[in-house]
């Protein structure tokens, strides 16, 4: 999928966000400017319309600092973290992708996010992934949270997230627009992507195999951040669950039965 999409995508995402808050704002703004005075109106219009547009603007800008805070993540470096740090640079000279900041979620279940907005972009892992995975498996991770930063899904899937937590997001409904816009069978889509930069798919399949029987359940992850998570925090099967879970918490087994035909 091509990140200039994506980035589209995120841009549309963005301005219906802004047009939910505006629009009752300009509706309020004439009829107070017809039944009590213009410049109440107008008065009205301006600062409603442009307060909400700010809090848009300030959700998004600070997203990824509010998703590393709900981790209760801290952050690492090639000192305090060396083997992730290497292979990290080493996949995104590989990539093309500008290296990311270093997270890690002191929890032992195998899992991992990249999330990125308002200029930021972070690579999350848990302490679970680096001490249990070997290091052509931890490749195979890296690998793929690049290449969400890389195609524009982790941008979208993070603005997504920050919105959703705006009042009135139920009226324009981010995670079915996030869902249309990342197709049927994201996570599916991401582990190909994956092992074409890897070129090696058996490291990403003993990750996956690892993270199912280790846990990956991060105690600190809600529902609504669950669909950042690399592999499933809550069964995106379930009844209930969200278009944008549906799509990007593919089962652990169905996604390793996929890197078998590799």
């Amino acid at each position: 999928m091509e990140h200039q999409g994506l980035d589209v995508d995120t841009t549309r995402l963005v301005r219906r966000a802004v047009l939910v808050g505006v629009v009752p704002a300009v509706v309020v703004g004439v009829v107070l400017a017809v039944l009590v005075h213009w410049a109440v109106g107008v008065g009205v219009l301006v600062l409603a319309a442009g307060g909400w547009a700010l809090l848009v603007r300030s959700k998004v800008a600070g997203a990824v600092r509010a998703v590393l805070a709900d981790a209760a993540a801290v952050p690492v470096d090639e000192d305090s973290a060396p083997r992730l740090a290497n292979v990290v640079d080493g996949l995104c000279v590989a990539s093309g992708v500008t290296a990311p900041e270093l997270w890690v979620v002191r929890a032992a279940p195998v899992n991992a996010m990249a999330v990125a907005a308002g200029g930021r972009a972070a690579v999350v892992v848990t302490d679970g992934l680096v001490d249990t995975l070997d290091l052509v498996a931890l490749e195979g991770i890296v690998a793929n949270l690049l290449g969400r930063l890389r195609d524009g899904s982790a941008r979208l899937l993070t603005t997504a997230h920050a919105l959703g937590t705006l009042p009135l997001a139920a009226a324009w409904l981010p995670e079915r627009l996030v869902a249309d816009a990342l197709g049927e069978q994201y996570a599916v889509r991401s582990d190909i992507e994956a092992v074409r930069l890897t070129r090696y798919p058996p490291g990403l399949r003993r990750a996956l195999h690892d993270a199912a029987a280790t846990g990956t359940a991060v105690p600190s992850t809600s529902a609504d951040r669950a669909h950042l998570w690399l592999v499933p925090v809550v069964d995106g099967s379930a009844a209930g669950s969200t278009g944008t879970l549906r799509t990007t918490a593919q089962p652990l087994d169905l996604r390793i039965d996929v890197l078998d035909e590799l």
